[in-house]
């Protein structure tokens, strides 16, 4: 299983500090507004995980996630989120 990791850089119970998720069960990645993005997968139940974070303008947070799959080339992809653009909350639905 490849596996894409989205660290959140927090120290919290609220939600893992990690965002890790099979490559192969993600359909697709949306930045729905500045401060939010989703991220879409093929499982019934549970199917979106989606997260707030600092402002960034023009998709570049989804833009970010997107490169990091693409760069994986197959393999494990680690998502390296800008201080600026913080994960202040992540939710699973």
């Amino acid at each position: 299983m490849n596996t894409l990791t989205i660290p959140t850089n927090r120290n919290t119970t609220t939600y893992p500090k990690n965002i890790v998720l099979d490559i192969d069960k993600i359909s697709f990645v949306m930045q729905d507004s500045n401060t939010k993005t989703t991220i879409y997968t093929e499982e019934a139940t549970g199917g979106s995980i989606y997260y707030f974070h600092g402002t960034a303008a023009n998709g570049e947070m989804g833009d970010i996630i997107n490169n990091a799959l693409l760069n994986s080339n197959g393999g494990n992809a680690v998502a390296t989120i800008p201080a600026e653009y913080g994960i202040t909350y992540v939710n699973f639905a």
